[in-house]
């Protein structure tokens, strides 16, 4: 008997026929199918299993023989049998081949498996669709493995999200911490950098005794601290909060031009500081809104009282067009500077009434000295000037020198007197006003050669700022008369009534255009100023060649505007 090799070889080489040909070729169509790993089935029409392979037989748990005739019903997995036959109708009925259909069987001994069913038309010698050929094979484990898998990538997927989640809020904290400690060294910076500027603007105020300089490093102290459009210092004479000054530093083209700021300051919240003596105030003003600011274009003010022991000497004043730009920290560092500014300022005014009283006593000592000294030895040299003039001198020569001792010792002892109320402010302010001006005549005749013929009444008393203005307006007339008018005779008055108060001098020297003279004359410009001081009326009448006269009239109290 030949081997099965030589058999096959034969079939190969078509060297068999007949029974034996067919014989040999079925028998090695069926150990091909049974070398293959996957399950082989075909069926009819009717989905009647015709054949199988061996993988195929041991899954239904039968001989591959036994399985011809039988349907899916028939095997262990009748269960899904309709499933199964569908699927072969559908190949069938459409001639389309199905590949990688998963489906469930269950083996004889009960388990269940997971396939993947290839499926497709099987055809007769005329093409003719005779039923279906499938294949399948195991993938309980692949889909196990891929179960797996997923589980394991969705387990991963899952631990890098929560992972991803701690570092994000790992990275968010790291930020906030980063942020914070950035904040924390800006703000670090910024408070150096206040605290440098404060150190500064607290050397330049106790730098300096002088008024003006301290209200200019006050400024210039602010504008390093916050920033601003106008900054002012407005000062108060006085416990009603009457405003002394005011001075500022304005950024260029913030308010107006030429405005006079103490006119267009609003007095209102000074008012209630100066009251209230209330801490540093953050305002915030409305559009058009100019009660709160010293200009219509302010939209943010900050005030700060400025006060020592108690009393308030003054505000400091800072203001913007940006609406919102102060804060809270604004307003501490300018109450700060504020501090410092109300001590510069009232050591700057004990400085000045220091130096005033001491002016004022060297004045008084030197009025002391002269009288004691000076005055004296002019008097004494009037009196033998007044004595000698009186005795019969044969040359006339000798008499009229003796005749001008006298009258030039009586001028220098007409003004010391005047030099010696000028060195004592109170004894200006006591002494009558006519007896003041006839000291300024009694100089004038000491001086010049002129005839005086003055109608001095007695008119106090009077307000102080009243005297002392018609005295240096008068003393100016007089001394105009001295040094220019080359005047022969003087003459005028003083007189007073219900209503008004009126002086009066005349000369008749060779006179002057008053306009060109107001112009260029600063001496005649003062005596306009010092009579609109007192609300007085000033008329100054020159003629040249015919002489000038001087007249003020002065509404009295009650009559006053």
């Amino acid at each position: 008997m030949k081997d099965a090799v030589t058999v096959y070889a034969s079939v190969l080489r078509g060297e068999l026929e007949g029974t034996e040909s067919h014989r040999a070729t079925q028998k090695m169509l069926e150990m091909v199918m049974d070398s293959i790993p996957q399950a082989i089935f075909w069926k009819d029409l009717n989905s009647v299993y015709l054949g199988c392979n061996r993988v195929f037989a041991d899954l239904a748990g039968l001989e591959p023989g036994e399985l011809i005739g039988q349907t899916d019903h028939d095997m262990p997995w009748a269960n899904h049998g309709q499933h199964f036959q569908d699927w072969d109708r559908h190949v069938m009925d459409t001639g389309q081949s199905e590949y990688g259909i998963l489906e469930t069987i269950v083996r004889r001994d009960g388990t269940a498996l997971s396939i993947e069913t290839n499926k497709i038309p099987l055809l007769d010698f005329d093409g003719q669709i005779v039923g279906v050929l499938g294949t399948f094979e195991d993938v309980t484990n692949k889909l196990h493995v891929e179960e797996e898998l997923r589980q394991s990538l969705e387990e991963l997927d899952e631990r890098v999200r929560l992972r991803t989640e701690e570092l994000s809020r790992a990275n968010d904290i790291l930020r906030r911490e980063v942020d914070e400690r950035v904040r924390l060294q800006a703000e670090e910076r910024q408070q150096r950098a206040y605290a440098e500027a404060m150190r500064e603007t607290a050397a330049a105020i106790a730098g300096s005794l002088d008024l003006d300089e301290i209200l200019e490093e006050v400024l210039v102290g602010a504008e390093r601290l916050l920033s601003h459009d106008l900054g002012a210092v407005i000062l108060f004479t006085d416990a009603d909060g009457e405003v002394d000054l005011v001075h500022h530093r304005a950024r260029f083209g913030y308010g107006p031009a030429e405005a006079d700021l103490a006119d267009a300051l609003d007095m209102t919240v000074i008012e209630k500081l100066h009251t209230e003596n209330s801490g540093p105030v953050l305002l915030a003003v409305g559009p058009g809104q100019a009660s709160n600011g010293l200009w219509a274009d302010a939209r943010a003010m900050v005030v700060a009282p400025m006060a020592i022991g108690g009393q308030l000497v003054g505000v400091l004043s800072v203001e913007s067009a940006t609406a919102g730009l102060f804060d809270v920290g604004h307003v501490e560092r300018l109450g700060t500077v504020a501090a410092q500014a109300a001590a510069a300022i009232s050591n700057a005014r004990l400085f000045q009434r220091t130096a005033e009283m001491a002016a004022i006593d060297e004045r008084q000592r030197l009025a002391r000295d002269l009288h004691d000294s000076v005055s004296q030895t002019l008097w004494t040299a009037a009196l033998l000037a007044g004595a000698l003039a009186e005795q019969n001198f044969d040359d006339d020569l000798v008499t009229e020198q003796v005749e001008s001792i006298k009258v030039l010792t009586r001028g220098a002892v007409a003004e010391m007197r005047t030099l010696l109320l000028e060195l004592r402010p109170l004894a200006l302010e006591e002494a009558p006003l006519h007896e003041l001006l006839d000291h300024l005549i009694a100089g004038l005749v000491g001086r010049k050669e002129v005839a005086v013929s003055v109608d001095l009444e007695p008119v106090d008393p009077l307000p102080t700022d009243v005297k002392l203005a018609v005295y240096r307006i008068a003393q100016e007339a007089f001394n105009n008369i001295s040094r220019h008018a080359y005047a022969s005779k003087v003459t005028g008055g003083l007189v007073r009534d219900s209503r008004r108060l009126t002086m009066a001098i005349t000369d008749d020297g060779r006179g002057f255009q008053h306009q060109d003279a107001r112009q260029t004359r600063l001496g005649i410009s003062i005596m306009h100023e010092r009579a609109a001081d007192i609300g007085a009326t000033l008329n100054i009448t020159s003629t040249e060649g015919v002489g000038t006269t001087v007249q003020v009239v002065v509404p009295l109290p009650g009559e006053r505007p």
